[in-house]
């Protein structure tokens, strides 16, 4: 009996202190981080890339170095061959990439660089922008929005070095979109832009003299027809060309009355040479007028063409109106 129990006694033992090798052999080769079974370190060279570094099983495992026959070269973690991990990758031209990695992708958090110095920072997933990002530009503007497998989607808030701050949707290739732009100076527009100029159908909001303009922009500037109204209620419609009206055009007062006119840009005290009598639009002839002189001293001024501020030529009601350019710069005097 005694025999039989000494029999047992020491198979037990045996087969526990086996179970304890298994279970070592598995931490050992299962559970410890790989940087541990990794300590050496070796230098591995391929034809497409040389590697110096940490080792496991032949391959790139742990912390190292590779550097890569275009000039690219990573440094930080490795998995089985692969950055995996925490690292920087730095192109031959410059530009580097720093964050997270998956199988040799960015993947994760990180911030890239381009050699122009334009760096996006946000959450990448297998190589590409996926998720809230910020890009910041040379010239000092950024903007910060939402990608999905590296396009860029929904609204977006661009600010420029000046503080305008623009939201609205935005296609970074041609810089387009449709939105609102708040200006530093608390301008207001609101519609398109291409190349982060005004551009289309828009209205524009003015802070500091209350005017309001509903019409089109081109390359920032009033271009084609629109409506301005002042701040004391007067309205003007019309054609605007680089900026400034011209052509025919309406101006309205509170009381209802309207004066038709055709304006054009003259420069400062140029003589402004007048064309042939033409018939105006009720029929009644224009009195031939060869050129109009500069008046020295004014005796009645039409508030109309003060109001607009601009250096103009007026036709109201079908009768011209002697027109003297005043020493104030961007102002014009129309005389009956």
């Amino acid at each position: 009996m005694d025999d039989r129990y000494s029999v047992v006694s020491v198979v037990n033992v045996y087969w526990r202190v086996s179970m304890l090798r298994v279970v070592l052999v598995f931490l050992l080769l299962i559970l410890l981080p790989e940087r541990i079974l990794a300590k050496s370190t070796r230098t591995i060279v391929d034809k497409e890339w040389t590697y110096v570094g940490s080792v496991r099983s032949g391959v790139p495992s742990g912390s190292g170095t590779m550097s890569y026959s275009d000039g690219k070269v990573y440094e930080g973690e490795f998995r089985r061959g692969m950055a995996h991990g925490e690292g920087t990758l730095t192109t031959s031209n410059g530009s580097y990439y720093f964050g997270s990695w998956k199988n040799s992708r960015m993947h994760g958090q990180g911030v890239r660089v381009t050699q122009l110095g334009q760096r996006t920072e946000g959450f990448f997933k297998n190589g590409q922008l996926n998720g809230a990002a910020k890009v910041s530009l040379p010239n000092g503007n950024q903007y910060e929005g939402s990608w999905l497998k590296g396009k860029l989607i929904g609204r977006v808030t661009y600010v420029f070095a000046n503080s305008d701050v623009y939201s609205g949707t935005f296609e970074p290739s041609t810089n387009a979109g449709i939105g609102i732009l708040r200006k530093a100076n608390h301008d207001v527009y609101e519609g398109p832009i291409l190349n982060l100029k005004l551009e289309g159908f828009g209205e524009y909001s003015y802070d500091a003299s209350g005017e309001h303009f509903i019409g089109y922009f081109t390359a920032g500037l009033k271009n084609g027809s629109g409506t301005v109204t002042f701040s004391n209620g007067h309205r003007f419609e019309g054609y605007w060309q680089n900026g400034s009206p011209s052509g025919k055009g309406i101006h309205t007062d509170l009381a209802g009355n309207s004066h038709r006119g055709l304006y054009s840009e003259r420069e400062t005290n140029k003589v402004v040479s007048k064309p042939e009598s033409t018939a105006g639009e009720s029929g009644s002839k224009v009195t031939k007028v060869t050129k109009v002189t500069k008046v020295t001293k004014v005796t009645k001024v039409d508030s109309s063409c003060l109001e607009y501020g601009y250096e103009l030529v007026a036709v109201a009601d079908g009768v011209w109106k002697n027109l003297e350019f005043s020493t104030k710069s961007g102002t014009s005097s129309c005389l009956e």
